[in-house]
């Protein structure tokens, strides 16, 4: 059984959006429009992600910033200078 699902207060919300936005805005995709799939991909899953790190301790906005180590081992994403 999962605990139950928390109320995000909504600046809880907007700070989870800020610091994704953060993460996309250090790295640098080849294809513009790959980035839109992929960040409005994160956004719409953004929630459960949270609840992901709650559910296993894991501190969400760690675990957020932590995106982008993993953009950055994919082709065609680069560190933004």
């Amino acid at each position: 059984m999962s605990p139950k699902k928390v109320k995000d207060s909504p600046y809880q919300n907007y700070l989870a959006r800020k610091a994704l936005r953060f993460v996309f805005n250090t790295v640098k995709f080849d294809d513009p429009y790959l980035e839109c799939i992929i960040y409005d991909s994160y956004l719409w899953n953004l929630g459960l992600m949270r609840q992901y790190a709650r559910d296993h301790r894991v501190d969400e906005m760690s675990y957020i910033l932590s995106i982008r180590d993993e953009l950055l081992k994919t082709q065609g994403v680069h560190e933004y200078r």
